[in-house]
């Protein structure tokens, strides 16, 4: 299986921590305001979860698989 590279990389990516609180980051073309309108978290609150689960070597589809 070829792997495919991550979604992101994690000297290229804000730290979550010490994020101003109400910055609008933008990753990947859409701002913190949009993903919090749409999910309700900020992308400062979904980087860190997706640090938790250990998405720095998870592929796209196996963070985010199909529903």
């Amino acid at each position: 299986m070829v792997r495919k590279p991550a979604l992101h990389k994690p000297a290229a990516r804000p730290k979550a921590r010490g994020t101003p609180p109400g910055r609008n980051l933008r990753l990947a073309g859409v701002g913190s305001e949009a993903v919090e309108r749409a999910t309700g978290k900020g992308w400062d609150e979904w980087l860190r979860v997706l640090d938790r689960a250990g998405a720095k070597t998870m592929t796209h589809k196996e963070i985010a698989p199909a529903a």
